[in-house]
């Protein structure tokens, strides 16, 4: 059975710990949010993303679905290092900003095969005839939106508030 002293000792450990890590959390929640740059820096992600999975789809002549991943991913990571913190806006930014690398990435695509077939590149028709392709058979998508669902919850994994944890070791 441990002494009094023993558990005093071990309660001003505790105690110290949590000095510690109060502020680490404390500075955390004092940092300036910047939603525009959070997502400027989420827009470009999405576009770069977007036009990876179209010029992936023109050389290899598939759509690989399984990108839409990656390019959540690349959205969270985009939008935290722009907004310097996590917070419930910074999530919704990631969750739409992913759907719409996504939508873009079918656009650029779309316009490519435009493009091939007219000789001229012309992004406003290539979103007319994708929006006409949605309206028309929606299903056709339903693999590239499922996985666009899936990197977006992958992308709120990564936009989530650190956890601040107090560790203690016997001395």
């Amino acid at each position: 059975m441990p002494t009094t002293s023993a558990l005093l000792s071990v309660c001003v450990e505790v105690s110290t710990e949590l000095a510690i890590a109060l502020p680490s959390e404390r500075a955390y929640a004092s940092q300036d949010v910047n939603p525009a740059l959070g997502l400027l820096a989420g827009a470009g992600a999405a576009l770069v993303g977007g036009l990876a999975w179209a010029v992936l789809a023109v050389l290899t002549g598939r759509i690989y679905s399984v990108v839409a991943v990656g390019i959540g991913v690349l959205v969270a990571y985009a939008v935290k290092a722009g907004m310097g913190k996590v917070n419930l806006l910074g999530q919704a930014l990631t969750a739409l900003l992913t759907l719409g690398g996504v939508f873009a990435g079918q656009v650029f695509f779309v316009a490519h095969l435009i493009q091939s077939r007219t000789g001229t590149y012309n992004l406003p028709v290539a979103l007319k005839v994708y929006l006409q392709v949605l309206q028309a058979r929606p299903t056709t998508e339903l693999a590239t939106f499922f996985f666009a669902l899936v990197g977006m919850a992958l992308s709120l994994s990564v936009m989530r508030r650190p956890r601040f944890r107090s560790t203690v070791e016997r001395v």
